[in-house]
């Protein structure tokens, strides 16, 4: 799932998203309040099956990506999906506000397209990040 509304960052996202493993089905909210709508609709079982894998871009029309990211992290369908943060911030008061609020990756949106080639390594981190958090949820291991 990707919550993402730029159209250029939405091709480049589902490009690399596609590297490894291979994406099945995209679902996609074009600004923070369907993708709240998204997750809510997901977490009740009236669109199958929970995403694998979900990105967020922070910022978002209408409601923000910290404020989706809240939200998915309240409910106990998402417990163990991997959340990617996506953003053109470098600030690390944005990144530690998005770890802190439960994302297990932060990928900052490159100006070229070859840095794109890192998404799928930022993903595999994020994995194993979400795997060591449900593993030792008691340490806040990030």
């Amino acid at each position: 799932m990707v919550v993402e509304d730029n159209e250029t960052d939405l091709y480049l996202l589902k490009r690399f998203l596609s590297a490894e493993p291979p994406v099945q089905h995209l679902l996609r909210a074009r600004d923070g309040e369907e993708g709240v709508e998204l997750l809510d609709e997901l977490a009740s079982g009236g669109r199958g099956s929970l995403p694998d894998l979900i990105v967020v871009d922070l910022n978002l029309p209408r409601v923000n990506g910290h404020e989706v990211l809240a939200h998915l992290r309240a409910q106990q369908a998402f417990q163990k999906t991997p959340v990617i943060v996506v953003t053109s911030s470098e600030a690390e008061s944005e990144r530690k506000k998005a770890i802190e609020g439960g994302a297990d990756g932060y990928f900052v949106k490159p100006f070229d397209i070859a840095s794109y080639r890192r998404l799928p390594d930022a993903i595999a981190q994020a994995r194993r990040v979400r795997a060591e958090r449900l593993a030792h949820p008691q340490t806040g291991v990030s």
